[in-house]
């Protein structure tokens, strides 16, 4: 399950840069990419597949992922 996990995460993640490049975010999006990606790593670290409190923790972060993803777009308006 972690390898499928973290193999969605790669592609959302090549996408979200995908989504950037197409809408000309400038380079303090990448930046921010870079965090989206440490978090996604970070989870993909931290998940335990047979502690469904862990997996139910692990989940609810995204709501950080989000806020992080947010202000990466966010930080890409403004260096145009």
């Amino acid at each position: 399950s972690r390898y499928w996990v973290g193999g969605f995460y790669v592609l959302a993640w090549l996408l979200f840069a995908l989504a950037g490049s197409l809408v000309g975010l400038g380079i303090l999006f990448y930046v921010g990419l870079g965090c989206v990606g440490a978090h996604l790593g970070w989870q993909i670290y931290r998940l335990d597949i047979n502690d469904g409190a862990n997996c139910l923790s692990v989940f609810k972060s995204n709501r950080d992922l989000g806020l992080i993803m947010f202000l990466a777009i966010l930080l890409g308006i403004v260096s145009v």
